[in-house]
């Protein structure tokens, strides 16, 4: 079944879409260094053992094919760009599904980690910031 989406969006050879040796990026595939978009396996990862965690990890891991497909060359640069594409991953999922004591271990966090570590070093306590 052929992925749906705008051209160039899924890491098609000819969208300029590339992970840094130069190969074509398949976010479907791809994981690593880039975040398991679009695919169950983002959401194994999680360990969701709830219906709550379910619904918000799937819910974060929906949005990220959201950002993906909109901006493609935001995976091809993904680490440059993680803080953000994580932090509003997260903040999306909270408007979606709150889960407040995840909430407040992030933003604790995110205290915590910005006293020394730069904004744009961080990634999913990013929520607060958002």
């Amino acid at each position: 079944m052929p992925r749906r989406g705008p051209p160039g969006a899924w890491g098609d050879p000819g969208s300029g879409v590339r992970a840094s040796g130069g190969n074509p990026v398949d976010p479907v595939r791809s994981h690593g260094s880039l975040p398991g978009v679009c695919c169950a396996s983002g959401l194994a990862q999680e360990g969701a053992d709830g219906l709550g965690i379910l619904q918000f990890t799937a819910a974060h891991e929906l949005f990220h094919c959201v950002q993906f497909a909109t901006w493609p060359d935001l995976l091809a640069e993904y680490d440059q760009h993680n803080w953000w594409v994580e932090g509003t991953a997260e903040t999306v999922a909270q408007a979606v599904f709150p889960n407040i004591e995840f909430a407040f271990r992030e933003g604790n966090r995110f205290a915590v980690r910005i006293r020394d570590t730069p904004l744009t070093r961080l990634t999913y306590e990013n929520l607060v910031f958002f």
